[in-house]
């Protein structure tokens, strides 16, 4: 199955399974297929890329929807450790499982400190990366 076609369906089974709107779609064939599709629900929007037929998910907040963050990042906050890569199967599990204690991470009361943690965490990871 290619990127585009796995992550169609997997977006298809969010909106039925937890009643996610479609926000945004698009495609670009002159890009290599790239494809950016997002889906909304209170303030959680996630984000699903195709980049050069490799599949990743990202997760945002409505109220800051240029803030993404990528899945190994949430596993790594939810669950203080993890690896900085996973394959888009296992993103894509790890958001099934764990998109009821994403919605309340970002609802009105919780989103700062959300936020704060895991531009914290991308932080520590980007210096691990670099061996500071």
């Amino acid at each position: 199955m290619t990127c585009l076609k796995k992550i169609k369906q997997n977006v298809e089974c969010i909106i039925e399974e937890f009643g996610f709107n479609l926000l945004e779609s698009k495609f670009s064939k002159e890009n290599f297929g790239n494809a950016r599709i997002s889906v909304i629900s209170g303030n959680l929007i996630l984000i699903f890329y195709c980049d050069r037929s490799q599949g990743y998910i990202c997760i945002a907040d409505s109220k800051l929807p240029t803030e993404e963050y990528d899945i190994p990042l949430i596993v790594q906050w939810l669950n203080g450790s993890g690896d900085d890569v996973m394959e888009y199967d296992a993103q894509y599990d790890f958001l099934k499982q764990s998109i009821k204690v994403l919605e309340e991470s970002f609802l009105i009361n919780n989103y700062q400190e959300t936020h704060s943690k895991l531009k914290c965490n991308r932080k520590n990871r980007m210096h691990r990366r670099l061996g500071f």
